[in-house]
């Protein structure tokens, strides 16, 4: 898993800074339909990852006093979504 997520890294960086300028409405239209399920897919993953954090205790490797806690020093979670993405059912 870790290999894939490098690998979306890499890839995202790779087109961070390609200009947009001779996309037309269509070909733009396609490729941010693509990069929202790209987005939500993601989403999924982290919120898998994040539910699975708060059961294998690794809140407890720094000493937080929650995963909600140690998301909002580690991740830089807002304290609101920190807790409420806790409480989502698994994807």
């Amino acid at each position: 898993m870790a290999h894939a997520l490098d690998g979306i890294s890499d890839l995202l960086a790779g087109v961070a800074g390609v200009p947009l300028w001779s996309l037309d409405a269509t070909d733009t239209a396609a490729l941010l339909t693509r990069a929202a399920q790209a987005e939500a897919a993601l989403a999924g993953l982290r919120l898998a990852l994040y539910a699975h954090a708060d059961t294998a205790g690794v809140a407890e490797l720094t000493g937080a006093p929650s995963t909600a806690a140690w998301a909002r020093g580690v991740l830089r979670m807002a304290p609101g979504p920190a807790k409420a993405d806790l409480r989502l059912p698994a994807p």
